[in-house]
């Protein structure tokens, strides 16, 4: 048997070691013995690729790769399949080093072949559209990843008609890319017809409509229809009981979704019980593993909500503790773990500790692109919280107005809103009253703009307004705004909901 044949057995049998020793030996003794056979030499070197992509060694696989593809461009340009193969193989050993630029060149080119070369409502070129929009998502250019997935939509109507469930999942896609556009939406009429295809062909029932309620209630949530939202986590949530069971860790990302909007609707109790109950089934069945670093992190969040901030401290350190454990290499999670731990030191009046935390997390963001992280708008706007605890009014200031200068340029109206109430507090804390109270009414006409005047994202403001009004013996004005907190209250059931 040549070494050729036993590099093929030794692939077929799993033995990719093997199989890579016996492919470089005979490429070796295919160049030194003057063989002739190029076909053989392009399928050596993809194979020997390959093996070493089943070994996850992604760098070394390359070279190989592109070697087979050389060849085949050069010596076999009429097999196509082969070429096809090559080059899909490229792109994925390049998508698992995440470079995305030469992952998108290679998924191209394989595309452009696929229409080139296969029947025009062939299903790979379908495959190829929705692949370039998931790596072009994976590199955050989601205007393009949009377009390819549209594409594949358009595609895929041609090829099963208008009202095929295949078209569920692109429809889910394409509603993810509008969410991480902010175009919210857009991303719930998606999720809405996704949602409509499943239920015609799987029943209201199914595991696959209960993920597009879940999507559909973070597409509410964000759109501030906090009602909405509920209903869909929950109707997700009771699918994912019935398919899974209480006690599995398959209901833990519905549970999770509930969660978060009874935290949006201030229902802090119910919404920490999901979550310690999520965390619980983590710890049972995974031991420590990454999913319980935002699990403690959310625990966190609502343990300071609820006033037990060293608990939460406490949590957060957990958290931060597992990361370092496990030595992950993401970039985001120390500095949101850091900012929400500033708020329980702020809360307990350890001004230094809670800076602190916060210049640990503003660093990260520094020093990965200021512009491009959102986040740094709340740090500024929470280093402006702390300085008017500690009445040092000009720092305060300072932050506020970074943090607003990116929110203009980035045009994050709710972002404007929120610096705008800051700016008011600040105003007052200087008394200057006039003009604290203006403030807060440019900030409470842009909220409502965005919102509508009984959404829940108000009440602060609210608030802030009927206690200023109240301090300055304002009574007519404090009771006003009393009802308008009382209305939103109605518009959202708050009281049977705490029940």
């Amino acid at each position: 048997m040549t070494s050729f044949d036993q590099g093929k057995e030794c692939f077929n049998k799993g033995l990719y070691e093997k199989a890579v020793s016996e492919y470089n030996t005979y490429i070796s003794g295919y160049y030194s013995l003057g063989l002739q056979n190029t076909e053989k030499l392009a399928e050596a070197y993809e194979r020997s690729g390959s093996a070493l992509y089943h070994l996850k060694e992604y760098s070394s696989c390359l070279n190989p790769l592109l070697e087979a593809l050389s060849i085949r461009e050069k010596y076999l340009p009429d097999n196509k399949t082969d070429i096809m193969r090559n080059v899909n193989a490229i792109s994925l050993a390049y998508e698992h080093l995440k470079d995305y630029q030469n992952a998108i060149k290679y998924a191209r080119n394989f595309l452009q072949l696929a229409l080139d070369n296969l029947e025009e409502k062939d299903l790979a070129i379908v495959n190829a559209y929705s692949r370039l929009g998931l790596l072009s998502e994976k590199a955050k250019n989601y205007f393009q990843s949009l377009a390819f997935y549209t594409n594949a939509l358009q595609q895929s109507i041609k090829i099963f008609g208008e009202s095929h469930p295949f078209l569920a999942p692109i429809y889910n896609s394409i509603g993810n890319t509008h969410m991480k556009l902010n175009d919210f939406q857009s991303a719930a009429d998606n999720f809405t017809r996704g949602l409509e295809l499943t239920i015609h062909q799987q029943g209201e029932n199914d595991i696959a409509a209960a993920s597009f309620f879940n999507n559909l209630s973070v597409a509410y949530r964000n759109m501030g229809q906090l009602t909405g939202s509920l209903d869909y986590a929950l109707r997700g949530l009771e699918i994912a009981y019935y398919y899974f069971g209480s006690e599995s860790l398959a209901i833990v990302p519905f549970s999770n979704s509930v969660a978060y909007t009874y935290k949006e609707l201030r229902v802090y109790e119910k919404s920490l019980a999901l979550f310690i109950m999520g965390l619980k089934l983590q710890e049972q069945y995974l031991g420590k593993d990454s999913s319980m670093i935002t699990s403690l992190t959310n625990v966190g969040i609502l343990l300071v909500l609820i006033g037990k901030y060293e608990k939460a401290i406490e949590d957060f350190k957990r958290a931060l503790q597992i990361h370092k454990d496990l030595g992950i290499k993401d970039l985001n999670t120390i500095p949101i773990i850091n900012y929400h731990m500033s708020l329980s030191y702020l809360k307990l009046q350890k001004y230094d500790e809670a800076l602190n935390c916060l210049d640990v997390s503003t660093q990260c963001y520094l020093e990965q692109n200021e512009f491009e992280n959102d986040q740094l708008i709340l740090n500024y706007y929470r280093y402006a919280t702390i300085y008017l605890e500690m009445m040092n009014l000009t720092q305060a200031r300072e932050y506020v107005q970074k943090g607003m200068n990116i929110s203009k340029e980035k045009k994050k109206q709710g972002d404007i809103a929120d610096g705008l109430e800051l700016m008011g507090e600040i105003l007052y804390k200087e008394g200057n009253k006039n003009e604290a109270i203006a403030k807060l009414k440019e900030a409470e006409k842009l909220k409502v703009s965005i919102y509508g005047k009984n959404n829940i994202k108000l009440h602060d403001l609210f608030e802030k307004m009927e206690n200023i009004y109240r301090s300055e013996n304002n009574l007519k004005e404090a009771e006003s705004y009393a009802k308008k907190i009382s209305k939103i209250h109605s518009a959202y059931n708050l009281e049977s909901l705490a029940l």
